[in-house]
C-alpha cells in the first residue's frame, strides 16, 4: 500500500485567499454624506405611498363589495331555481290529474252515468284547486325575487 502524501493548509494568506476576503472598511470623519434623494423627492415618494396605501385599501373594500353582491346574486338565483323546479312538479301533478280525471269521465260515458260525475270527481276537483293555489304561491315568491 502506498503512502500518499498528504497537504496541509497553511493559516498564513497566499495571494490568491487574500484576494477573496473583504478588506476592512476605513473609518470615514463624522460628517453627515449628501443624501442621493432631495427632500423635496422623498416628501412625494412618502405622498405617493401614501395614496398607494388608499388606492389598496379601496380595491380590497369594492373586491368585498363585489364579492358579497356575487354570494347574495347566488344566493337569490338558487332560491329562483329551487321555485322552478317546485312550480313544474306542481304542474306536472296537474297535468296528470286531468289525465286522470279524463280517463274517469270518459268511464262514467261508457257506463251511461255520467250524472254522478260530481260524486266522482270532487276529489279531483278538490286536489286541483290546491294545486292551482299552490302554483300562485310560489309565482308570487318568485316576484319576489330580484336578480
Amino acid at each position: 500500500m502506498e503512502d500518499k502524501p498528504t497537504r496541509k493548509k497553511s493559516a498564513a494568506k497566499t495571494p490568491r485567499t487574500a484576494a477573496k476576503t473583504p478588506a476592512k472598511k476605513k473609518q470615514t470623519d463624522t460628517k453627515e454624506k449628501t443624501p442621493y434623494i432631495s427632500d423635496a423627492t422623498r416628501e412625494q415618494l412618502s405622498k405617493l405611498g401614501d395614496k398607494l396605501g388608499e388606492a389598496t385599501d379601496k380595491g380590497v373594500h369594492v373586491a368585498r363589495d363585489v364579492a358579497e353582491k356575487v354570494r347574495h346574486f347566488a344566493i337569490e338565483a338558487t332560491e329562483l331555481t329551487k321555485l322552478k323546479i317546485e312550480i313544474h312538479k306542481f304542474k306536472s301533478s296537474r297535468d296528470k290529474l286531468i289525465c286522470e280525471m279524463g280517463s274517469k269521465v270518459w268511464a262514467l260515458y261508457e257506463s251511461k252515468t255520467l250524472s254522478d260525475i260530481q260524486e266522482v270527481l270532487i276529489g279531483d276537483f278538490q286536489e286541483m284547486e290546491r294545486l292551482r293555489a299552490a302554483i300562485a304561491n310560489k309565482e308570487v315568491e318568485i316576484g319576489k325575487i330580484k336578480l
